[in-house]
């Protein structure tokens, strides 16, 4: 009884097919990914704008009066800054001020006047970090927004504002490695005092 053995393989041409079929969906593919990667970093502006809307009513629930105070009204994220790929808070400082120990004459440090220092707990902070604004220092493709210029730069597409009764916050980072040397690029949220959220240029 004879065997038989199957010599059979794939010829050159079956190969080359396979090759260009998985370049193909490659092509398709690797985009779509990264475009689902960073529209999955949208989340973490969406939250931060959240809790600022909620440290904002607080805050008016208080005094009666929206402001920039920031990490006076106990939105402080400085301590996780360097892994937020945004930067959030407000364009310019509130054109109301608010003196919040005169406020609530309750002696609690903390001056928010515009052109002045925030203090709170003997912590200074310029009144870009702290008084409005606070900057994402998490690097796409080696670059982030640097500081409030940038920053205004990049919300310019809806200005931020505050007063007594209406406030507009922001939200805008780097979070795709296509976009990531133009501050007019940036990817940009807002959310105002009825809670809301708009995504004002999509980034990715």
């Amino acid at each position: 009884m004879k065997k038989y053995k199957n010599n059979e393989g794939f010829t050159l041409v079956e190969l080359m097919v396979v090759v260009a079929i998985i370049g193909i969906l490659s092509a398709v593919a690797i985009p779509n990914f990264k475009r689902y990667q960073a529209k999955s970093k949208t989340t973490e502006a969406r939250l931060q704008l959240s809790a600022l809307y909620t440290a904002e009513q607080s805050f008016f629930t208080d005094y009666t009066t929206y402001a920039t105070c920031l990490n006076v009204m106990a939105y402080d994220p400085s301590k996780e800054t360097v892994s937020r790929y945004y930067s959030v808070g407000f364009e310019t400082a509130d054109t109301n001020g608010v003196d919040v120990a005169a406020v609530n004459n309750q002696n609690v440090p903390g001056i928010c006047i515009i052109g002045q220092i925030v203090c709170v707990d003997n912590t200074c902070a310029t009144s870009a970090n702290g008084a409005r604004l606070y900057i994402g220092r998490k690097l796409i493709g080696g670059n982030q927004l640097a500081d409030e210029t940038e920053f205004a730069t990049a919300v310019a597409v809806s200005p931020t504002d505050v007063d007594v009764t209406t406030f507009t916050a922001a939200a805008a980072g780097y979070i795709s490695n296509d976009r990531s040397a133009d501050p007019g690029e940036a990817d940009v949220w807002t959310i105002d005092q009825d809670k809301l959220i708009l995504q004002r240029r999509i980034g990715y």
